[in-house]
């Protein structure tokens, strides 16, 4: 992990933390130990890819994480939780609000599956 001059990150709102990646993560796993490991203002969903097709999401509460790794070669993160370790997170929230979310995150995981085995920008 390269430095630059940055106030330290040891709790940071997530957009800071992710500013912080983009500007000193050299690699997809620097990427996703320093989304998984700094500690947070404010629970939150990351995904992160790589150059060379590894992509996960993270999802995250202030002080714990679980790494959720693509399936299948494809990958959606809407607005809920779902791994084991944090589903009942989901439980605060209106049943209606979750339920859209998982069909939003079933339809772009639909939708991906549509551009084969792997989709890139190039």
């Amino acid at each position: 992990m390269r430095r630059r001059p940055s106030c330290p990150v040891s709790t940071s709102a997530p957009v800071f933390l992710l500013r912080h990646v983009f500007e000193t993560c050299d690699t997809y796993e620097e990427a996703c130990a320093a989304l998984s490991h700094t500690k947070l203002s404010a629970n939150v969903l990351f995904m992160v890819c790589s150059a060379d097709g590894k992509a996960c999401s993270i999802e995250r509460t202030r002080n714990a994480f679980a790494k959720v790794p693509m399936r299948g070669g494809t990958l959606a993160v809407a607005n809920h939780y779902r791994s084991g370790k944090f589903v009942k997170q989901n439980k605060g929230w209106d049943p209606e609000v979750i339920e859209h979310s998982k069909v939003r995150a079933d339809i772009l995981n639909d939708g991906l599956k549509g551009f084969g085995a792997r989709a890139t920008l190039e």
